[in-house]
């Protein structure tokens, strides 16, 4: 037998989206931004071992997450705030990469 939750989330949620609102709204605002937090470390790494510089890593790893953060954003999962640093993370690694390669 499972045992019952200790909230009324069972009355409201029937679907992954109304899982995820309730994961976000009800638990932990915090919860998407530590997931990308976590998406930005492990894709960084994967792309470090398959390209020659920092710079290459960190702007694929940027873009990634910035097309996740637009994702979650759109479904309100993710504050603007969010959204704009990674924004901000894309212009900074297209600079880095520019430097690097003069």
């Amino acid at each position: 037998m499972v045992a019952p939750l200790i909230s009324n989330a069972t009355n409201n949620v029937t679907n992954i989206k109304e899982i995820f609102d309730y994961i976000h709204f009800d638990v932990s605002t915090l919860f998407f931004p530590l997931v990308l937090f976590g998406i930005y470390i492990i894709t960084f790494i994967i792309l470090r071992g398959n390209s020659d510089t920092n710079s290459k890593a960190f702007g694929g790893t940027c873009f990634f997450g910035m097309i996740l953060s637009i994702l979650l954003r759109t479904l309100g999962w993710l504050s603007q705030g969010y959204m704009y640093l990674s924004i901000t993370l894309v212009g900074v690694a297209i600079v880095w990469m520019h430097l690097e390669n003069r």
